[in-house]
Protein backbone atom coordinates (compact mmCIF):
# COMPACT_ATOMS: atom_id res chain seq x y z
CA UNK A 1 0.00 0.00 0.00
CA UNK A 2 1.43 3.98 -0.49
CA UNK A 3 1.38 5.59 2.40
CA UNK A 4 -0.06 9.47 1.39
CA UNK A 5 0.04 11.45 5.16
CA UNK A 6 2.48 11.78 7.98
CA UNK A 7 1.01 13.06 11.21
CA UNK A 8 2.48 15.96 12.79
CA UNK A 9 4.93 15.48 15.65
CA UNK A 10 3.21 15.69 19.03
CA UNK A 11 5.20 17.73 21.75
CA UNK A 12 3.24 17.85 25.42
CA UNK A 13 4.00 18.22 29.08
CA UNK A 14 4.12 15.70 31.09
CA UNK A 15 4.42 14.48 34.83
CA UNK A 16 4.44 11.75 36.51
CA UNK A 17 1.76 11.35 39.12
CA UNK A 18 2.96 10.20 42.77
CA UNK A 19 -0.24 9.98 44.61
CA UNK A 20 -4.16 9.76 43.66
CA UNK A 21 -6.66 11.01 46.63
CA UNK A 22 -10.36 10.22 45.71
CA UNK A 23 -12.28 13.68 46.94
CA UNK A 24 -15.69 13.07 44.97
CA UNK A 25 -18.62 14.37 47.73
CA UNK A 26 -21.04 11.58 47.73
CA UNK A 27 -24.37 12.22 48.63
CA UNK A 28 -26.87 9.56 49.80
CA UNK A 29 -29.69 9.47 46.96
CA UNK A 30 -26.99 11.49 44.43
CA UNK A 31 -23.66 10.26 43.18
CA UNK A 32 -21.71 10.13 39.57
CA UNK A 33 -20.12 7.35 37.67
CA UNK A 34 -16.32 8.89 37.88
CA UNK A 35 -14.68 10.33 40.84
CA UNK A 36 -13.05 13.50 41.31
CA UNK A 37 -9.53 13.19 42.28
CA UNK A 38 -6.30 15.23 43.99
CA UNK A 39 -3.36 14.13 41.89
CA UNK A 40 0.16 14.69 43.57
CA UNK A 41 2.73 15.13 40.99
CA UNK A 42 6.39 14.20 40.85
CA UNK A 43 7.77 17.60 41.50
CA UNK A 44 5.15 18.08 44.46
CA UNK A 45 2.23 20.14 42.95
CA UNK A 46 -0.84 18.93 42.47
CA UNK A 47 -3.75 19.06 40.05
CA UNK A 48 -7.29 18.24 40.53
CA UNK A 49 -9.04 15.97 37.97
CA UNK A 50 -12.10 15.78 37.88
CA UNK A 51 -15.19 13.38 36.72
CA UNK A 52 -15.15 14.55 33.21
CA UNK A 53 -11.36 13.75 32.52
CA UNK A 54 -11.17 10.61 34.99
CA UNK A 55 -14.39 9.46 33.04
CA UNK A 56 -12.32 8.33 30.41
CA UNK A 57 -9.52 7.04 32.58
CA UNK A 58 -8.67 7.06 36.19
CA UNK A 59 -4.98 7.28 37.41
CA UNK A 60 -2.99 5.35 39.68
CA UNK A 61 0.33 6.52 40.94
CA UNK A 62 2.94 5.75 38.19
CA UNK A 63 0.83 7.05 35.41
CA UNK A 64 1.31 10.35 33.76
CA UNK A 65 -0.88 14.01 33.54
CA UNK A 66 0.01 14.87 30.24
CA UNK A 67 -0.77 18.24 28.66
CA UNK A 68 -0.60 18.97 24.53
CA UNK A 69 0.47 22.17 23.77
CA UNK A 70 -2.98 23.72 22.90
CA UNK A 71 -4.02 23.01 26.87
CA UNK A 72 -5.80 19.81 26.28
CA UNK A 73 -5.09 17.99 29.24
CA UNK A 74 -5.68 14.19 29.89
CA UNK A 75 -4.45 11.24 32.08
CA UNK A 76 -1.90 8.68 30.36
CA UNK A 77 -0.94 5.21 31.60
CA UNK A 78 2.13 4.44 32.19
CA UNK A 79 2.87 2.01 29.82
CA UNK A 80 0.91 4.21 27.09
CA UNK A 81 2.85 7.04 27.77
CA UNK A 82 6.25 5.98 27.98
CA UNK A 83 5.89 3.35 24.49
CA UNK A 84 4.15 6.49 22.71
CA UNK A 85 7.04 9.33 23.88
CA UNK A 86 10.09 10.03 24.58
CA UNK A 87 11.61 12.80 26.03
CA UNK A 88 13.44 15.86 23.86
CA UNK A 89 16.87 15.84 24.16
CA UNK A 90 17.74 19.30 25.86
CA UNK A 91 20.58 21.80 24.68
CA UNK A 92 21.98 24.94 25.69
CA UNK A 93 19.21 26.92 23.31
CA UNK A 94 16.58 25.24 24.54
CA UNK A 95 16.68 24.06 28.11
CA UNK A 96 14.32 20.99 28.82
CA UNK A 97 11.40 22.46 31.69
CA UNK A 98 9.52 18.91 32.06
CA UNK A 99 9.93 15.62 30.11
CA UNK A 100 8.20 16.07 26.32
CA UNK A 101 8.09 19.54 25.66
CA UNK A 102 10.85 22.27 25.79
CA UNK A 103 10.40 25.35 27.87
CA UNK A 104 10.92 27.29 23.91
CA UNK A 105 7.72 25.44 22.76
CA UNK A 106 5.23 27.13 25.67
CA UNK A 107 2.45 28.54 25.11
CA UNK A 108 0.90 31.57 26.23
CA UNK A 109 -2.04 29.46 27.57
CA UNK A 110 -2.48 28.56 31.63
CA UNK A 111 -0.88 25.20 32.01
CA UNK A 112 -2.44 23.30 34.77
CA UNK A 113 0.33 21.12 35.75
CA UNK A 114 2.52 24.55 35.75
CA UNK A 115 0.10 26.28 38.24
CA UNK A 116 1.10 25.96 41.99
CA UNK A 117 -1.66 24.56 44.23
CA UNK A 118 -4.14 27.52 45.56
CA UNK A 119 -3.03 28.62 49.17
CA UNK A 120 -5.19 26.54 51.72
CA UNK A 121 -4.38 28.69 54.75
CA UNK A 122 -6.62 31.85 54.75
CA UNK A 123 -5.80 35.06 56.59
CA UNK A 124 -5.86 34.29 60.53
CA UNK A 125 -9.20 35.03 61.46
CA UNK A 126 -11.13 34.06 58.01
CA UNK A 127 -14.30 33.35 58.43
CA UNK A 128 -17.15 33.21 55.89
CA UNK A 129 -19.92 36.08 55.57
CA UNK A 130 -23.66 36.70 54.33
CA UNK A 131 -22.67 37.37 50.86
CA UNK A 132 -19.92 35.71 49.71
CA UNK A 133 -20.52 33.72 46.44
CA UNK A 134 -19.50 30.18 46.18
CA UNK A 135 -19.14 27.25 44.69
CA UNK A 136 -21.36 24.82 46.06
CA UNK A 137 -20.92 20.52 45.52
CA UNK A 138 -22.99 17.62 46.48
CA UNK A 139 -26.30 18.21 45.13
CA UNK A 140 -26.57 16.69 41.00
CA UNK A 141 -28.68 18.83 39.05
CA UNK A 142 -29.14 19.06 35.35
CA UNK A 143 -25.76 17.25 34.76
CA UNK A 144 -23.48 18.62 37.24
CA UNK A 145 -22.95 18.47 41.01
CA UNK A 146 -21.09 21.76 40.99
CA UNK A 147 -23.95 24.96 41.32
CA UNK A 148 -23.22 28.86 42.29
CA UNK A 149 -24.64 29.66 45.48
CA UNK A 150 -24.55 32.93 48.13
CA UNK A 151 -24.34 32.40 52.36
CA UNK A 152 -27.29 33.72 53.64
CA UNK A 153 -26.14 32.39 57.77
CA UNK A 154 -22.66 31.89 59.14
CA UNK A 155 -22.08 30.28 62.49
CA UNK A 156 -18.78 30.01 62.63
CA UNK A 157 -15.13 30.64 61.19
CA UNK A 158 -12.08 29.23 59.81
CA UNK A 159 -11.86 26.35 57.19
CA UNK A 160 -14.68 24.13 56.99
CA UNK A 161 -17.29 26.99 59.04
CA UNK A 162 -20.65 25.60 58.62
CA UNK A 163 -23.06 28.36 57.33
CA UNK A 164 -26.34 28.62 55.62
CA UNK A 165 -26.23 28.56 51.23
CA UNK A 166 -28.72 29.37 48.99
CA UNK A 167 -27.63 27.36 45.21
CA UNK A 168 -29.04 28.30 42.06
CA UNK A 169 -28.91 24.91 40.10
CA UNK A 170 -29.10 25.80 36.36
CA UNK A 171 -32.94 25.67 34.83
CA UNK A 172 -34.36 24.97 38.07
CA UNK A 173 -35.72 26.38 41.32
CA UNK A 174 -33.14 27.44 44.48
CA UNK A 175 -32.03 24.53 46.78
CA UNK A 176 -31.72 26.12 50.57
CA UNK A 177 -28.47 24.22 51.74
CA UNK A 178 -28.72 23.77 55.94
CA UNK A 179 -25.38 24.18 57.98
CA UNK A 180 -22.55 22.52 55.61
CA UNK A 181 -19.02 23.32 55.83
CA UNK A 182 -17.14 26.23 53.99
CA UNK A 183 -14.03 26.79 52.46
CA UNK A 184 -11.57 29.64 51.39
CA UNK A 185 -11.23 28.02 48.52
CA UNK A 186 -11.27 24.66 46.74
CA UNK A 187 -8.07 23.20 48.00
CA UNK A 188 -8.69 23.67 51.25
CA UNK A 189 -11.58 22.07 50.45
CA UNK A 190 -9.92 18.88 48.77
CA UNK A 191 -7.25 19.13 51.77
CA UNK A 192 -10.00 18.55 54.40
CA UNK A 193 -11.30 15.02 52.95
CA UNK A 194 -10.95 13.32 56.09
CA UNK A 195 -13.15 15.27 57.41
CA UNK A 196 -15.83 14.13 54.34
CA UNK A 197 -18.23 12.32 57.06
CA UNK A 198 -19.56 15.95 57.72
CA UNK A 199 -20.13 16.95 54.02
CA UNK A 200 -22.56 14.36 53.68
CA UNK A 201 -25.40 17.09 53.28
CA UNK A 202 -22.71 18.72 50.61
CA UNK A 203 -20.48 21.94 50.88
CA UNK A 204 -18.71 25.02 49.36
CA UNK A 205 -15.78 26.79 48.39
CA UNK A 206 -15.83 30.56 47.81
CA UNK A 207 -15.28 31.49 44.11
CA UNK A 208 -12.75 34.59 45.22
CA UNK A 209 -12.07 36.26 48.13
CA UNK A 210 -12.90 39.82 48.86
CA UNK A 211 -10.31 42.52 50.04
CA UNK A 212 -9.91 42.47 53.79
CA UNK A 213 -11.92 39.33 54.59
Amino acid sequence: MQTTHIANPVRVRALRISEVKDITCRVEGYGQTSPDLQLRLEDGSGYTALSDMTARYIPVPGDYLVVQEDGYAYLNPKDVFERKYSPIQADAAAPQSVVGMPAACATPTPNPIAEPLPPIDPPQGWKPRIGNQVMVKGYIANGTDEHPGLITRVHGAGQGAFANVTAFPDLQSPKIFSSIPVYSCRAAADADYPGSNRRQNGYAYLLHEEPGQ
